[in-house]
Order: C-alpha cells, then sequence, then structure tokens
C-alpha cells in the first residue's frame, strides 16, 4: 500500500514541474531537458558562492566552518523554496478528503506526503550542496570516511529542512484555511520575498566579503554554542563523532516532526475556509450608474487578482518607495544636488526636469490599463451586448488604472521636487506633466490591447505577461521619458525648466488628445468587432 501510494505522490511532483497547465498536457522530453538545464545553471551559480568559502577555509585547515556555511544556506535554501509547496502538498492536497475517507492508515498517508516534502526539499537543498561537496574534494582530497559521510551528511540535512518545512508548512496552512481572502496574503508574501531578494542580491558581495575577512571570529562563536552546533559541518569532513551526533539531531526532529504532524494532520486537513453563510436581504441592493458600476468592476478586478497586481502594480511599490527614500536620505540627496549645481552647465535647471521624468519612468511601470481589455476574455460579448458604448467602457477602463498610478505619481513628484529644492512654479509645472504623462500612457496601453488584443486565454497570466501590448507599454513607459530627460541635459544651459517642462505637458496632453479621439472614432468600432 505504501508503495502504491509512494508511486502516485512522486508522479504528481512530476505533474507539478512538467505539466503545461494552460493545456492540461505533460510536457515531453524537451521540457525536462530545459528544467535540468536551468537547474544546472543555479546549481553553477550557488558553486561560484561556495568557492567563495572553499577558497579561503578548506586549505586554512576550517574544512568543518565551510561545511557549516553551506549547510547554513542549503538549509535556508531548502526550507524557503518547500515551505510554501509543504502546505500545497501535505495539507492542503486536493485528494486529503479522499485518501483519508478510503481504509488506509492515516499514518501511511502522512509517511507519504512527507517523503514527497522531503524530495521537494532535497532538490533545493543540492543545488547548492553538491557543488559544495564537490569542492571540498578539489581543495582537501577524497578519502572512503569523508566520501561516505559527506553523502550522508545530505541526506540527513534533508531531514532536518523537512522538519522545518513542516512546521511553516503548517503555519501557512492554518492561516490560508482561516483567512477569507487571500488575494493581499498572496501579494503581501510575494512583495515580501522580492524585497528580500533584492536586498540579498545588493549586499551580498559585502555580506560573504565580511564572513570571509571574519570567519576566525565567526568560528570561535560557533564553538562557543556548544558540540551540537559544529557537530555536522565537522562530521561531513569525516569525523564519525560528528556524525553521529548529526545523525541523532537529524532523527529526533524527524521523530518529533513526525509525531507533532500525525496529532494535527486530521484536524488542519479538515479545516474550512472561514466563511459567513451568506443571507439575502432586500438592504443589500444597491443601485448605480452604469459608469460607476464599470468603475467598481474594474477596482475589483485588479484588487481580486495577485498575479495582475503583481504583475502590472509593481511600479507603485517604487513610487512609495522612491518618495520614501527621498525622505529618509534627503541630506545626502541635497549635498549630491548642490555639487551638480556648481559643476554642471544649468543644474539649477536641470534636477527638477530630471526629477519629474525619473517618477515618470516609475509610473511608466504601472501598466494596469494594458491588458485590461484582454482580461474580459470570452465575456467581452457581455459588455458588448449591454446598453453602453464603447467610449464608457474605454472610459471605465483608464479611471481606475491612471487614478491608482496617478496619485502616488503626484505625491513622489511632490516629494522629490521639494527635497530637490525645486521652486513653486517649477514642483506646478512637474505635477502637470507627470499627470499628463500618465494620462497619455494609460490611454496608449488601452489603444495597444484594442488593437490586438488576447481573449482566447485560458489563463489570465497570458494577456498580462505575455501580451505584445503589455510589452509595447511596459517598454514606452520606462524608455519614453528618458529621451526627454536625456535631450535636457544637452539644453538645460539655454532652456529654462519651467518651459521645458510645459513643453512636454503639452505635447503629452496632446498626443492624450489623439488617443482620445482615435477612441472615439476607429476605437469604437473596432470594440464593437472583438470577438467576431
Amino acid at each position: 500500500m505504501i508503495k502504491a501510494l509512494l508511486k502516485k505522490e512522486l508522479a504528481q511532483i512530476k505533474k507539478m514541474y512538467l505539466t503545461n497547465k494552460r493545456k492540461g498536457k505533460q510536457g515531453g522530453k524537451g521540457m525536462f531537458i530545459f528544467l535540468i538545464i536551468i537547474y544546472f545553471v543555479l546549481m553553477l551559480s550557488m558553486g561560484a558562492l561556495d568557492s567563495l568559502f572553499a577558497f579561503n577555509l578548506i586549505p586554512t585547515g576550517n574544512g568543518w566552518l565551510y561545511y557549516f556555511f553551506i549547510t547554513a544556506m542549503a538549509f535556508i535554501f531548502g526550507v524557503i523554496g518547500s515551505a510554501f509547496t509543504t502546505a500545497a502538498m501535505l495539507y492542503n492536497a486536493k485528494d486529503n478528503e479522499l485518501l483519508m475517507s478510503m481504509p488506509i492508515p492515516p499514518a501511511y498517508i502522512l509517511l507519504v506526503r512527507m517523503i514527497g516534502v522531503y524530495f521537494m526539499g532535497l532538490i533545493y537543498e543540492l543545488m547548492v550542496m553538491l557543488p559544495g561537496i564537490i569542492l571540498y574534494f578539489i581543495f582537501a582530497g577524497i578519502t572512503p570516511l569523508n566520501l561516505i559521510f559527506g553523502i550522508l551528511g545530505i541526506i540527513l540535512l534533508g531531514f532536518v529542512i523537512l522538519a522545518f518545512s513542516c512546521f511553516f508548512g503548517w503555519i501557512i496552512a492554518v492561516i490560508t484555511a482561516k483567512l477569507k481572502n487571500k488575494t493581499f496574503l498572496t501579494v503581501i508574501i510575494s512583495v515580501i520575498f522580492i524585497g528580500l531578494f533584492i536586498y540579498i542580491r545588493f549586499a551580498a558581495n559585502s555580506f560573504f566579503k565580511n564572513i570571509i575577512e571574519n570567519s576566525d571570529a565567526i568560528g570561535k562563536s560557533i564553538l562557543n554554542l556548544g558540540y551540537p552546533f559544529y557537530a555536522p559541518g565537522l562530521g561531513m569532513t569525516g569525523n564519525v563523532l560528528g556524525m553521529l551526533v548529526f545523525a541523532a539531531i537529524a532523527g529526533v526532529l524527524f521523530g518529533v516532526t513526525y509525531l507533532l504532524v500525525s496529532k494535527s494532520f486530521n484536524r488542519v486537513v479538515n479545516i474550512k475556509p472561514s466563511e459567513k453563510k451568506a443571507v439575502f436581504s432586500e438592504s443589500m441592493i444597491t443601485t448605480a450608474s452604469a459608469d460607476r458600476a464599470l468603475v467598481r468592476k474594474e477596482f475589483k478586478r485588479f484588487l481580486s487578482s495577485p498575479a495582475y497586481m503583481l504583475n502590472c502594480g509593481m511600479g507603485l511599490l517604487f513610487l512609495v518607495a522612491g518618495a520614501i527614500a527621498m525622505l529618509i536620505a534627503a541630506g545626502p540627496v541635497n549635498s549630491l544636488a548642490d555639487s551638480i549645481l556648481s559643476s554642471v552647465p544649468g543644474g539649477a535647471r536641470l534636477l527638477p526636469v530630471l526629477g519629474t521624468f525619473a517618477v515618470c519612468v516609475l509610473a511608466g511601470m504601472v501598466d494596469i490599463a494594458a491588458p485590461s481589455i484582454s482580461l474580459e476574455g470570452s465575456y467581452i460579448g457581455i459588455l458588448q451586448s449591454m446598453p453602453i458604448s464603447p467610449l464608457q467602457v474605454i472610459r471605465a477602463k483608464f479611471t481606475p488604472a491612471a487614478s491608482i498610478a496617478g496619485v502616488p505619481a503626484i505625491i513622489c513628484t511632490v516629494i522629490v521636487l521639494a527635497v530637490l529644492k525645486a521652486s513653486i512654479p517649477e514642483i506646478i509645472l512637474g505635477i502637470l506633466c507627470t499627470a499628463a504623462f500618465i494620462t497619455f500612457i494609460t490611454l496608449l496601453g488601452l489603444r495597444f490591447d484594442l488593437g490586438k488584443p488576447v481573449l482566447d486565454w485560458t489563463t489570465e497570466i497570458q494577456p498580462i505577461k505575455q501580451s505584445m501590448s503589455v510589452l509595447f507599454a511596459m517598454l514606452i513607459g520606462l524608455l519614453g521619458p528618458m529621451i526627454p530627460a536625456g535631450l535636457y541635459i544637452m539644453l538645460a544651459p539655454v532652456v529654462p525648466s519651467v518651459i521645458y517642462l510645459a513643453v512636454w505637458t503639452v505635447l503629452f496632453a496632446a498626443a492624450s488628445l489623439l488617443l482620445i479621439n482615435w477612441f472615439k472614432t476607429k476605437g469604437a468600432q473596432k470594440f464593437v468587432l472583438l470577438g467576431q
């Protein structure tokens, strides 16, 4: 029975990675080879990181400390990589209730689920440990003992990762089961991980450099913590006692985890999402104009889709972060501004213009309108059949997109220009220029999407991430403001900043009027013919 359950679990893991979720078909050898190549590239990058420790620690006789660092990295990768899949595979698997209703001991189901989680953690762990152990053999040489203990250490570390993955997976499963609206939780967690990735990416070099430079002090601190903390690293170098202690730690953690999970497994699996029973009353009926109802629909569409918010609203985070960063670093920014004023011709004029268009670049990353028509999908006919004009639909898609991007962009513009000590006329024209640009880029995204919509999608990721309208809107939104900013670097000595900002405000406004005129004529005709 365990063999059959294990075979089924491994088949589900294979399906998770090799199935095309849009078409529901399993990928062939090409998909498998592609994933292997990606995995190999990631392994090489982790090997490059491992080599920093190998060069500095192994030749000095600190092999145990080398293994301590790479097992710590493998542990972090394994837990972070498999925590969410643990919640999905162990507690939230779709066939949990079916299996629990069968004459199968729950202990068997749990054991097989945990084996699947173990293999998932092992996949992430090997990205760090496999190149790490090879580097150790290169620098320290291979002996039968360190070869066997090195492989055994990888296996035992997998059980440690399993224990912590089950703990975090349990927390995630309980939270998601109790939470009614999972959209914002998904967005918040994704944003946190993106922020951590960006921080680690930029801080990694100095962080690891400090670790290597202070390896002796760190090693002494680890030794002072006690034998269990450095026993795994010592054991993987060939120390028998260290490996026995590591095995005992891994065994105890797995045993305790299995006992705790077995007690909570049935309860967590059977937790139903907290939903209040809907009770209809006449007071719930509200009326609104067609325009207001359409605008409300677009707001709800954006706020109910994590993929939509993360992919098309990421620029909002940068606008908020940029404004906060300018306030925090106002002193250094002013020092830099003073140096530009004294060394660059027309520096006093240059800063407000560059600040305004820098905000426009960030606002250009908010492309909410670009996939909005495509997201109607096969339901576009419902809008076409309603007693509303195509222009009302276009206006309803424009208003939320422009307001969501416009409010933080204008606030960011005010903060940036105030920190740069711009004059009142420069701040006013900076606001107008930013607003005109957002109007233009939002209408342009709608124009692209109406011209080439993707209505036959099977998952919303297709129009959000793969449509040409989003690509073109993003490119123009990013590169468009850089052109006037670059031109003004040459024109600053002869053209006042107020005049330059006013000219571009008029240009963006004129382009917006041309787009509005197109929507009233050809655009309306194209909308009527969509889906036919």
